[in-house]
This record gives C-alpha cells, sequence and structure tokens, in this order.
C-alpha cells in the first residue's frame, strides 16, 4: 500500500508540551512495537531505537512518499517571525507531511532566547521558563487554548493528497501523572487503532512512539 493510498490520524491528548514530532511513512507491520522512555537521559537512546525501527533514514522534506524512513518537527526550526508571541500556520510542516488542527485556538512554537520574549512559554506564564525543559534546545510547541491536538498526514510536498503513516512518536515536556496524557491512533474511517499513554517523568522529559 503507498503512502497516498491511505490516510492517518493522530490525537494527541497531553498536559504538556512537545519537544520534537517524529513522522513515518506507511507499510504493513504485524506488530506493534512501543518504544518509551520517561528520563532525560534515555530520551536520545530510546528515540535512536525507534528511529532505526523505520528503517533509520531521515527523508527530511524530500517532496512525495516513501518505503521506508522518517521525518522529523524540529521545533528549533521555527523562524523568529513564526514563534511566540505570533502563532504557528498549521500547515506550517506539510512539507514534512503533517497539518495540524486544534478544538483551541491555534498553535505556537516558544521563543529563542534573544528574541525580547521570555523563552519556553514564560510569554503565557511567567513560571513556564523555569518549568519546562527542551529536549533541543531551545523551542517548544503547544496548542493554544485546548488540551487537544490532531496530526492529519498528508504526501511531503502535496498537501491536497492524504496519506498515512506506519510510525508516530513525540518527547513530552513535564508530564507530571501518567495517564491523563495520551496518543490515540486512528484508521482511515476514523476508528481507534491504537492508545498510548505517556510515562510521567521526573526528570522532565518523556518519549513515546509506536
Amino acid at each position: 500500500m503507498k503512502t497516498s493510498d491511505i490516510q492517518g490520524m493522530r490525537r494527541v491528548f497531553y498536559r504538556s508540551v512537545m519537544a520534537v514530532v517524529f513522522l513515518m511513512p506507511a507499510v504493513h507491520r504485524a506488530d506493534v512495537v512501543i518504544r518509551t522512555s520517561s528520563s532525560a537521559s534515555t530520551t536520545q537512546s530510546t528515540i535512536d531505537q525507534f528511529l532505526a525501527d523505520l528503517g533509520g533514514v531521515n527523508n527530511g522534506s524530500a517532496t512525495g512518499p516513501f518505503a521506508s524512513g522518517f521525518r522529523s518537527i524540529n521545533w528549533d526550526g521555527v523562524s523568529s517571525a513564526a514563534s511566540a508571541p505570533n502563532n504557528l500556520a498549521p500547515n506550517a510542516f506539510a512539507n514534512r507531511g503533517a497539518i495540524f488542527s486544534t478544538p483551541g485556538t491555534g498553535f505556537q512554537v516558544s521563543a529563542g532566547s534573544g528574541s525580547g520574549t521570555p523563552v519556553r512559554f514564560g510569554n503565557i506564564d511567567a513560571s513556564y521558563s523555569s518549568t519546562f525543559q527542551t529536549f533541543s534546545p531551545e523551542k517548544l510547541f503547544t496548542p493554544l487554548g485546548a488540551n487537544v491536538m490532531d496530526v492529519n498526514f498528508v504526501v511531503a510536498g502535496v498537501p491536497a493528497m492524504s496519506a498515512g503513516v506506519t510510525g508516530f512518536g513525540a518527547v513530552f515536556a513535564d508530564v507530571d501523572k501518567s495517564g491523563p496524557t495520551m496518543i490515540d491512533t486512528f484508521d482511515l474511517n476514523g476508528d481507534l487503532l491504537f492508545s498510548l499513554s505517556v510515562p510521567a517523568s521526573t526528570t522532565g522529559l518523556s518519549f513515546v512512539g509506536l
């Protein structure tokens, strides 16, 4: 089945913020492989294993579907003009195959140092600058006005063409309690395929990938 033949959606419920997201092309697999980390010290090694599970090739923003490999969304690449206090466009990463939506009011990437805006969402709440930790310094991502967001997949560079993926993973910051923060995966018809709870972390970062 080609990437363009099916549509996938990943709904993320959370009380934290995201550090980085990984998207994988769609292929048939018999079993669900889950990778999790609840420690900042093991986050990178767990991600490395997760990416190896999917072929280990970074397809970046190259147009079109691929049979293997992954694409990553790293918020540090977002320009100052598209970062806090400004909102991020829902289709900002259509070139990576992802379109965002939320029942809230939009999306925001935290400001970089030297921008004049407090880092790590200190513009939303002054305490956040010291509360949140980053995985890949220095920006974070969050929807606004809601703790739910949907990721709908398209063929990278061809936003009008729906797509599906085999895997999805994300790093979360400040998950204090296991359970409320979830990633739900859906099929072409919107039926729930699999739910994955994000583990709580005492060191500030959690990773889940499936």
